[in-house]
């Protein structure tokens, strides 16, 4: 989709794992334990085979570098899901302009919660650059 998408931004804000290698944790981490990390190699070896895709094109760390329009990533201190380690991996990968945005203390899905004041003005203040005061 990204070749064929015109954008005027990117808002990346809780958002999944950007390490691949790292989806059998995530069975594990989401409840499925032991079991998970065993029938997950099975789920992935589908996903080629069922929609011709490679399971490498689908992460993170390589889709962003094929977007062509400014990013922003925003990430949590305290995100188990996606640590802050991961978001800036993510960051550095990205093709520039992009913009590093993190919330002290927030977790995976709080980001606005935890800090609406600054998540509203960080956001409005990339859109009003890249976008244009109508943002």
């Amino acid at each position: 989709c990204l070749d064929a998408c015109f954008l005027s931004c990117v808002v990346c804000g809780e958002k999944y794992n950007v390490n691949v290698r790292r989806r059998e944790s995530r069975f594990k981490m989401n409840g499925y334990g032991v079991l998970g990390e065993i029938l997950s190699p099975l789920l992935y070896i589908q996903i080629p085979a069922r929609l011709g895709v490679d399971l490498d094109s689908l992460a993170p760390l390589n889709a962003i570098k094929n977007i062509r329009s400014p990013v922003l990533i925003i990430n949590g201190t305290e995100d188990a899901r996606t640590t802050l380690n991961e978001a800036r991996s993510l960051y550095d990968n990205a093709p520039s302009p992009k913009q590093f945005y993190q919330i002290e203390g927030a977790r995976h899905t709080n980001l606005y919660e935890y800090d609406r004041e600054n998540y509203e003005k960080v956001i409005m203040e990339f859109l009003s650059k890249y976008i244009g005061e109508n943002a």
